[in-house]
């Protein structure tokens, strides 16, 4: 994407912690539009500090939203993984396809969907909305078709296609013959609510990966809670550093989730995706392990356990700093 494409407004250095930048930013997203660009925010080194700390907030709730999923589908008796199918389909690719895949050009495309048009020009908005609709679409189909309400898988990429030129077509027209018209009175006026509306539609779609859930409807909100947290954040990058920042936070959020779990399946070769709550088939495995594989599981484990402490120290880290920050704030009033 060109500079001209960006035209992103980079906030004004301050000393205040992440987590009050964070805050500032959710009660009023359309004020960061108008900030002004500063130097020291255009350093690469302190944009890339930031962003990794927001990655790393990104999972830790990430972690939080899968704990609670599995808690809570254990107390009503769901086998989550059972219903997953997404992760199957990722391991029967391989482990290069995957990482190009699902850590590339996957979200490349759905940063290009949901997050390129955050900074609103007539030219952002006609590149997003396509691929917006698109993903919107596709998902109503593929959900109605996982939860038997359809049966005919085939027929449902051309009608989304179809809908998508439907719809995209006047839209086009208004905004090229009349002046910007979508993203000046409707985009622009209506700011706050497109910012939650883009980003929570991008945790909906994820309801896809799952196949016969809707009897479990309920816990919707927790299977993904990660991933809209991530689609709010990844906006608030978008907004703020400009939209490759907020593909390389996209970008290293599914690396570092999904290949150590690859890794695991592949050492232990148990010829499918490891999950979250399949620990039995991990011991199992590692019962009949040679030492090379029990080595690598170790040294991969290792680093699990390592990036867990991390994440979790550096989410205490700004808490504490918030906190710290707010508890001056009162003692100067």
């Amino acid at each position: 994407m060109s500079n001209d494409l960006e035209n992103t407004n980079l906030s004004s250095a301050r000393q205040e912690p992440l987590f009050l930048d964070l805050f500032t930013f959710f009660k009023n997203p359309i004020s960061w539009l108008k900030r002004t660009v500063n130097q020291e925010e255009q350093n690469s080194k302190k944009i890339f500090i930031k962003v990794l700390d927001y990655l790393w907030i990104s999972l830790f709730l990430s972690i939080v939203f899968q704990i609670f999923t599995f808690l809570l589908s254990s107390l009503v008796g769901l086998k989550i993984e059972e219903y997953n199918s997404i992760f199957q389909e990722i391991y029967s690719w391989g482990l290069f396809k995957a990482i190009l895949l699902a850590t590339i050009i996957g979200p490349f495309i759905e940063e290009v969907a949901f997050r390129l048009w955050l900074v609103v020009t007539s030219k952002n908005f006609l590149i997003s909305l396509p691929f917006f609709l698109y993903y919107f679409i596709t998902f109503i189909f593929t959900f109605l078709i996982n939860n038997k309400f359809l049966e005919n898988k085939e027929i449902y990429e051309n009608y989304s296609l179809l809908l998508v030129l439907i719809i995209s077509a006047p839209l086009f027209f208004l905004e090229l013959k009349k002046d910007q018209f979508v993203t000046k009175n409707f985009i622009k006026k209506r700011f706050n609510f497109f910012f939650y509306f883009v980003n929570i539609i991008f945790g909906i779609i994820h309801l896809a990966n799952f196949q016969n859930i809707l009897g479990y409807w309920y816990l919707f909100p927790f299977l993904i809670g990660s991933q809209t947290a991530l689609g709010i954040l990844s906006g608030y990058i978008r907004v703020y550093f400009g939209f490759w920042w907020c593909f390389f936070s996209h970008f290293a959020y599914n690396f570092l989730l999904l290949v150590p779990l690859y890794l695991i399946s592949l050492i232990l070769d148990l010829g499918y995706f490891i999950k979250f709550n399949d620990l039995k088939s991990v011991f199992d495995s590692l019962i009949k392990a040679n030492f090379g594989q029990l080595f690598l599981f170790i040294l991969v484990s290792i680093l699990i356990i390592g990036l867990l402490f991390y994440i979790s120290w550096v989410f205490n880290y700004h808490l504490q700093q918030y906190l710290k920050y707010k508890k001056q704030k009162e003692i100067i009033k």
